[in-house]
């Protein structure tokens, strides 16, 4: 009998960056939302915040999918499927900050809450079934730090999140050959 390449816990794997393209998705027209609460944002456009989140779903997917391909591997797989869930939690637990402290939506929220539910489903089922060493979790940590940002300092964009948007603006200047400020 051929084995499949996509088993159940492959597929458990790829409902997260499956839910985050979603939760990107929300976001699509977030850019009203940023100028609302934020004072320093960059000369991001729609179509600029648009490209970066076709791309960051794109990099969770190929990533996740390099990992999957190391999923019987734990020293292999459990960093690299760490790392991008603790990249997706860092803007899941910033999404409930910035609720909390602009009093408003935070554009994301309602898929942000579902992903968190897919990420600790999936984590426990690698768990239990020994897919992941969990000493490989204090590679979490480091989403302490964005955090720490984006609580002391409100109303302003943190570097992490701005180099997203210098990102998604020089992505639109290359393909798009737009100036600084957004114009063709």
């Amino acid at each position: 009998m051929e084995q499949s390449f996509f088993t159940s816990i492959h597929l458990k794997v790829l409902l997260i960056p499956l839910v985050f393209t979603i939760h990107e998705l929300e976001e699509w027209n977030i850019l009203t939302w940023y100028k609302k609460h934020y004072k320093n944002i960059p000369y991001s456009t729609n179509l600029s915040i648009r490209i970066w989140i076709i791309c960051i779903s794109l990099l969770i997917f190929i990533v996740t999918i390099v990992a999957v391909k190391f999923i019987h591997s734990v020293f292999l797989f459990s960093p690299l499927f760490i790392a991008i869930s603790t990249f997706i939690l860092t803007n899941i637990i910033q999404h409930v900050i910035w609720t909390i402290q602009y009093k408003d939506y935070s554009v994301g929220l309602s898929t942000a809450m579902v992903l968190l539910a897919v990420i600790i489903v999936v984590h426990a089922n690698l768990i239990i079934n020994h897919y992941i060493n969990v000493w490989f979790y204090v590679i979490s940590l480091y989403m302490v730090v964005p955090i720490i940002k984006t609580l002391r300092r409100p109303h302003v964009m943190t570097p992490e999140i701005r180099g997203i948007h210098n990102l998604g603006i020089t992505l639109e200047k290359l393909l798009f050959k737009k100036d600084k400020c957004g114009k063709a």
